[in-house]
């Protein structure tokens, strides 16, 4: 006797996209974060520094392999007139992508193609300023990499820039003179700071909670600075005050002021208090840049203390 069994058919991005709730779509960054490591947000601070464009520029920026887009997203956080092409094969993963990006306000348009397939760029722009991809390239072979590469160069104006990190180690033969210079090569300086702060996770709730207001920030940069000046509310509620966070942890007032007031008194979308400003503007690249390390340098003062 031969068993039929019902198949239920794959959700379409629409379906998808109707059951996502906010909430869910943080969770699932959550874990998209974690599961990609401390290294991807590394990756990508450095990605996003080195477009070699004024932070004005109107970019067109392709985001390969694009996941839930967290390379388009921190390019769009400096770049913020780009526009981000966003390409995957997962359907789940690209209405991840745009139920953030249509929440933060990010300029993309979606595009389900599989790159195994050698038509996945039709319709595509042919003038990108950028195309950049995360950790996806090692999963096609050598062939397909030489045609996927001739197809992004067809797919960049002159002088536009391709832009790709991948997990790699150096070969046998090479390994010992890369440990060479690696070894004098001055550390990132966001990898000191989850290095400095990683071996007290574990006893500290706060600290935990002050490291997930970040990794929020990096996520989320429509709203960084809301989420980098949680860090500094929650400190001065675990002492009791702001006098008593500045003694504690023996920081700079002028640091502790001048995060107070990118987050809630400067006319910044990114902020918290847009409505008190008839006209904002985004942060520039140097007030994030500002911003970001006055709150790593108070999740170090607080894990000094531990």
């Amino acid at each position: 006797m031969k068993t039929v069994r019902d198949v239920t058919p794959p959700l379409t991005e629409t379906q998808i996209a109707k059951r996502l709730s906010s909430e869910n779509l943080d969770e699932l960054l959550q874990l998209w974060s974690k599961e990609q490591g401390v290294a991807k947000r590394r990756d990508l601070e450095l990605m996003e520094a080195a477009l070699p464009f004024p932070t004005d520029a109107n970019l067109r920026v392709l985001d390969m392999c694009c996941g839930p887009g967290d390379v388009g997203r921190r390019i769009w956080g400096r770049y913020r007139n780009s526009r981000i092409d966003c390409v995957d094969r997962d359907v789940f993963l690209i209405s991840i992508c745009n139920g953030i990006n249509r929440r933060e306000g990010v300029s993309a348009e979606n595009f389900v193609r599989d790159l195994w397939n050698t038509d996945w760029h039709n319709g595509l722009r042919h003038d990108y300023d950028v195309v950049a991809t995360a950790n996806a390239l090692h999963w096609f072979d050598a062939p397909r990499l030489v045609e996927l590469f001739n197809d992004i160069f067809r797919l960049l104006r002159p002088g536009g820039v391709f832009l790709f990190v991948e997990p790699a180690c150096a070969e046998k033969i090479f390994a010992a003179g890369f440990a060479e210079w690696k070894s004098r090569q001055p550390a990132r300086e966001h990898t000191k700071f989850i290095n400095s702060v990683m071996p007290k996770l574990a006893s500290s709730p706060t600290l935990n909670a002050l490291l997930e207001s970040y990794n929020a920030a990096v996520s989320a940069p429509a709203n960084e600075l809301v989420h980098l000046y949680e860090i500094r509310d929650a400190l001065a509620t675990r002492y009791g005050g702001e006098d008593e966070a500045l003694r504690n942890l023996q920081f700079a007032e002028k640091d502790w002021k001048q995060l107070g007031y990118l987050a809630n008194k400067a006319p910044l979308k990114e902020g918290r208090h847009g409505g008190w400003h008839l006209k904002l503007r985004h942060a520039s690249a140097d007030e994030l840049d500002e911003a970001r390390r006055i709150a790593r340098h108070l999740i170090e003062a607080f894990a000094n203390q531990l």
